[in-house]
């Protein structure tokens, strides 16, 4: 018989809405307007008023207090990362698959964002996380150039090999991924070019 579960399916998801919640801040954005009025100086006065988006809504932007990593999760719901690997196997643990998808969409989306705001040789990091342990996700720059070229993730991300997508790459698919990937590399060593790079390398490998 398996040892019992810490967590419900419910308690699980929530605890893990808590931990990337715990390191993030929303905030809405806000400009300055002029109100046609002036002070007892003749400036214009200015008010903050809420921006919008083209949908006529206010914008909210998150920003992260520090990264949402694996070991941090797991840290928060007090379980080793081995614990989290079985509850991320769909078939040892079905009921835990909402959850555990909600944490990898979230884990994935800040370092796509990292990958397309960070420049020169600070994305090089981002670049081999996504490599290493999101090759279900078109990351997986295979075929023997680069840090995931024919290895497995490291066991504890959520993301890693064996989700779907991540089988054998045509040749001619791989050969364009490589030459993809040594220009991204390429632009991540020359400095500010190389986030455009990155996008692009991105966006032809289907990672979103």
């Amino acid at each position: 018989m398996g040892r019992r579960a810490k967590y419900t399916a419910a308690e699980l998801r929530e605890q893990v809405v808590r931990y990337f919640f715990s390191i993030s801040q929303e905030t809405m954005l806000m400009k300055a307007v002029a109100t046609g009025a002036t002070d007892d100086y003749g400036h214009a006065v200015y008010e903050q008023v809420p921006d919008l988006n083209k949908l006529g809504l206010p914008v909210f932007v998150t920003r992260f207090l520090s990264p949402p990593t694996v070991g941090g999760l797991c840290g928060f719901l007090g379980i080793h990362r081995s614990t989290w690997v079985e509850y991320c196997d769909a078939k040892l643990n079905p009921k835990f698959a909402d959850a555990t998808q909600l944490a990898r969409e979230w884990l994935l989306s800040w370092r796509e964002e990292q990958l397309f705001t960070r420049e020169g040789k600070d994305v090089r990091g981002v670049i081999f996380d996504l490599q290493a342990n999101y090759s279900g996700f078109g990351y997986a720059f295979r075929g023997g150039f680069g840090p995931a070229a024919g290895r497995h993730a490291p066991a504890g991300d959520p993301g890693a090999s064996g989700a779907p997508g991540a089988g054998p790459v045509p040749i001619g698919e791989r050969e364009a991924l490589l030459k993809e990937l040594a220009g991204l590399y390429a632009g991540a060593a020359s400095g500010a070019g190389g986030a455009a790079r990155a996008d692009d390398a991105a966006a032809g490998g289907g990672g979103s």
